[in-house]
């Protein structure tokens, strides 16, 4: 990934260097395959968690390169949501970045391209975002990976996870729904938590990955009811069959950050949601800096089950040094035989496209972001190991060393806890 030439707000964020780059982007939404609501909690008089369509942004590699603008449209519904979101801190750095960002902010894809034929099929990656995360947070983390040679969906959550996105009513219009906090929901009986409506959302965004899975396949069969922004008629029909054989749907690689990589791990502890649902084929999973508090105890959060794929978790250096948090991971990673490293100096954020639209961040957030995609894409492809920042270093189980009270090593620096086998 290109550190320049790069100018905050007046270029797009840089074009990944991968081996299948450039890369092309698409938002799809398309009619559920199994719709879902849940009579309670509601908010406004209406179901909170109504799954009647799912939307998401295919990342993929391309003939031509493009720009996207990065906040996703309307804009200002989605600056508002994430003023809902940050609340009091709506003042910092973050919302700053996001009231310039709103017109400005570029990423480097061309809208609706084809698809870059290539000898060998696609493997499908599915992506899941974080709390305020959008289908468009994560372009760097999902370019990168599409241009090493994988078609990446990136779920927009309808689970009012969301800064804002647009969803359909009964009478076929648009509506706009914002984040929705848990304390604005209203239960039918009983005392509720926070924690119980984030229980609920984990269990309707595993619902969604396997809705943008079947989606993607109806896409490749050219069905007529998916909607693809900008495209209709002979002209949506050429972009679909562009895809046609060239990329294979048994073979789904997942990736999520923070409550996204919650749901990822709650998807490999869990059998599919309804019948109509086959069990993805995953082949591998990675979590980032994952966000286990949502995740029911005590055995889904502390155990794998034997079925579970190889899998890698990157975490920030605060969700490591989060103790109770990080010995939950732990067990959970151990029992699944799986990769666990920590890098020093990231933030929780940092995974995101937050950073390096800032910047004071900017330089940093692209190193870290590069150490992020090599450990990933080695990953995914079974070298983890071979990787210059893992290569040669011993697993510490857990035990790192602290140097006035955090963890030691230099900005960047990569500390394996665990290395699988499959790694």
């Amino acid at each position: 990934m290109p550190y320049l030439p790069y100018i905050p707000f007046l270029s797009a964020l840089p074009s990944p260097s991968g081996p299948h780059a450039p890369i092309g982007y698409a938002t799809v939404v398309s009619p559920a395959l199994v719709p879902y609501a849940r009579a309670s909690p509601t908010i406004n008089g209406a179901a909170a968690l109504r799954l009647g369509e799912v939307g998401y942004a295919v990342y993929y590699p391309a003939e031509r390169g493009g720009s996207v603008g990065w906040v996703p449209e309307p804009r200002a519904a989605v600056v508002a949501g994430y003023e809902k979101f940050l609340g009091k801190r709506a003042a910092g750095w973050m919302f700053m970045v996001l009231r310039t960002a709103a017109g400005f902010v570029k990423f480097s894809a061309a809208v609706n391209a084809p698809l870059r034929p290539s000898p060998t099929r696609y493997p499908l990656v599915v992506f899941s975002h974080g709390l305020a995360g959008t289908r468009n947070t994560y372009s760097q983390f999902c370019s990168s990976i599409a241009a090493e040679g994988y078609v990446v969906l990136a779920v927009e959550h309808h689970d009012g996870s969301a800064p804002s996105v647009l969803v359909s009513n009964e009478d076929g219009s648009r509506t706009s729904m914002q984040y929705t906090p848990p304390a604005e929901v209203e239960w039918a009986k009983g005392t509720h938590t926070s924690e119980d409506f984030r229980a609920l959302q984990l269990d309707f965004r595993v619902r969604e990955v396997y809705e943008a899975h079947a989606s993607f396949k109806r896409l490749l069969r050219a069905d007529p009811d998916l909607v693809v922004d900008g495209l209709a008629g002979e002209k949506k029909a050429t972009w679909a069959a562009s895809f046609g054989d060239h990329v294979d749907t048994n073979q789904v690689y997942l990736a999520g950050h923070s409550f996204g990589g919650g749901t990822m791990l709650h998807l490999l502890q869990t059998s599919p949601p309804a019948k109509e649902y086959k069990p993805l084929p995953v082949k591998r999973a990675i979590a980032l800096d994952p966000w286990l508090e949502p995740l029911p105890l005590p055995a889904a959060s502390t155990q794998a089950s034997a079925a579970f794929p190889p899998v890698l978790v990157v975490n920030a250096q605060g969700f490591t040094e989060w103790t109770t948090h990080f010995q939950r991971l732990l067990k959970l990673v151990s029992s699944a035989r799986g990769s666990l490293c920590t890098i020093i100096g990231m933030g929780h954020q940092d995974f995101s496209d937050f950073p390096l639209l800032w910047p004071p961040k900017a330089s940093n957030g692209f190193a870290l972001h590069k150490t992020v995609h090599q450990l990933s894409a080695a990953f995914f492809r079974g070298s983890l190991g071979d990787t210059q920042a893992i290569q040669g270093k011993a697993q510490d189980n857990g035990q790192f060393q602290r140097e006035g009270g955090k963890m030691k090593g230099e900005l960047g620096d990569v500390v394996a806890h665990l290395l699988g086998e499959d790694a």
